[in-house]
C-alpha cells in the first residue's frame, strides 16, 4: 500500500520518522523495493490486500518474525493473528458507500474484528472517530485522533510555481460515487454559461467511465489519471480554486496540499472537511449545484476573494504536522504496549 495515494502519503511519512526513531526496533512487511530505504528490517510480503493469501500469508510470517506490536495501516487485519495490534481506519467509506453487498459484509466482518482486537485505533479526523463510535459502537478512550499533514516545499520551488498563470478549477481524486464528481461538472457548467473561458481539470484514476465518457469530449473539461508527485505540483500552481465536492472524506488531504500551493478551497460542508478546512475555504452543500456555480464564479472573478482565501489557507495549514501525527503514534505504540491494555 505504501505507493497508494491516500494510505501511501501517510505509510511513507510515518515511516521517514518512526523509523529514525533510536527506541524502536522495526521490522517492515511489505514488497522490498517499497521499503529498501528504511532503516529497518525488511520481510518480503507480497500478496493481494484483501485476499486469502494475506490473510494466511500475514501470519505465517508473523510467526516466523515475530514482533511486540503490530501496526496495521488499514483495516485489513490478520483475523488468525492473536499478538498485540495498533490499526488505522482512515475512514468508514466501505459501509457508507459500499461498491456491492458483499463488499459491505466484509468491510463490516473486518471493521469489526479490527476494532475487537486492537489495543489502540489511530484517526486522521475527529469525524472518523465519531463514526467508529457511532456505527461500530468503539469506545472513545480507544481511540486516537492523529491529523495527517502535508509536507513542506523548498522555498526557491514555491516561489517559481507560485507565479505560474491560474488557468483553471481542479478536482483531485479518485472519480467513485462519494466523490460527487457529477455536481461538480454540473456546477461547473452552469458558471461557464456566465465565465466562457471557465476550464475545469479532474485528476484521479476513474472509476465511473460510463459517467466520464460523457464529457471526455468537451473543451472545457479535461481529465487527467494518476500522475507524478512533480506534475501534480504544477497542475495545484496553475489553478485559481480546487473543489472537493464529496459526499464523505476521512480527511480530506487535496485540502491542505491546495494551501500549500496557494490555491484557494471550496469543499462539502459535510463529514471533515470542515474539520480540516476551518475559516480557511468556502462551503457548500454537495447537492447543491446552484451554490457550488456561484462559489466558481465568486472566485473566479474576484482576485480579492482569491487572496483573502489563499491568506487563510496558509494559516489553516500551520495547524498541520506528519511530526506531530508521528509523535501521537508513538505515543499509542506506547499506550498499547501496557499489560492488560
Amino acid at each position: 500500500m505504501c505507493r497508494h495515494s491516500g494510505i501511501g502519503t501517510y505509510i511513507r511519512s510515518l515511516l521517514q520518522r518512526l523509523t529514525l526513531k533510536l527506541e524502536y526496533d522495526f521490522t517492515l512487511f511489505g514488497k522490498l523495493e517499497q521499503i529498501v530505504n528504511y532503516p529497518a528490517k525488511k520481510v518480503s510480503a507480497e500478496f493481494p490486500i484483501y485476499s486469502l493469501r494475506e490473510q494466511f500469508l500475514l501470519p505465517y510470517l508473523l510467526e516466523r518474525h515475530p514482533v511486540k506490536l503490530l501496526h496495521l495501516p488499514h483495516y485489513n487485519v490478520p483475523l488468525g493473528y492473536s499478538g498485540r495490534i495498533v490499526v488505522t481506519i482512515h475512514d468508514l467509506i466501505h459501509l457508507k458507500f459500499p461498491p456491492s453487498r458483499a463488499a459491505y459484509f466484509y468491510a463490516r466482518t473486518m471493521l469489526e474484528a479490527a476494532c475487537r482486537k486492537a489495543a489502540m485505533i489511530l484517526v486522521n479526523s475527529q469525524n472518523t472517530k465519531n463514526d467508529l463510535m457511532e456505527m461500530l459502537g468503539v469506545k472513545e478512550e480507544k481511540i486516537m485522533v492523529s491529523l495527517l499533514a502535508v509536507e513542506p516545499e523548498e522555498e526557491t520551488q514555491n516561489k517559481e510555481l507560485l507565479a505560474l498563470k491560474k488557468e483553471h478549477v481542479l478536482f483531485v481524486g479518485n472519480i467513485k460515487p462519494h466523490k460527487n464528481v457529477i455536481t461538480l461538472i454540473r456546477a461547473f457548467k452552469k458558471a461557464q454559461i456566465k465565465n466562457p473561458d471557465l476550464k475545469l481539470v479532474i485528476v484521479g484514476k476513474d472509476f465511473m467511465p460510463d459517467l466520464t465518457a460523457l464529457y471526455r469530449g468537451d473543451p472545457g473539461i479535461e481529465f487527467l489519471n494518476e500522475i507524478s508527485p512533480q506534475k501534480i505540483k504544477h497542475v495545484y500552481c496553475r489553478s485559481r480554486l480546487l473543489v472537493l465536492p464529496s459526499f464523505y472524506e476521512g480527511f480530506g488531504l487535496p485540502i491542505l496540499e491546495a494551501m500549500r500551493w496557494g490555491v484557494p478551497v471550496a469543499c462539502s460542508n459535510v463529514a471533515s472537511m470542515p474539520e480540516v478546512a476551518g475559516e480557511a475555504a468556502l462551503f457548500f452543500d454537495p447537492q447543491d449545484v446552484g451554490g457550488l456555480a456561484q462559489i466558481i464564479s465568486d472566485v473566479w472573478e474576484s482576485e480579492s476573494v482569491r487572496q483573502g482565501l489563499i491568506r487563510k489557507g496558509y494559516v489553516q495549514l500551520e495547524k498541520f504536522s506528519w511530526d506531530r501525527c508521528a509523535e501521537l503514534t508513538a505515543q499509542v505504540y506506547e499506550r498499547s504496549l501496557v499489560p492488560g491494555k
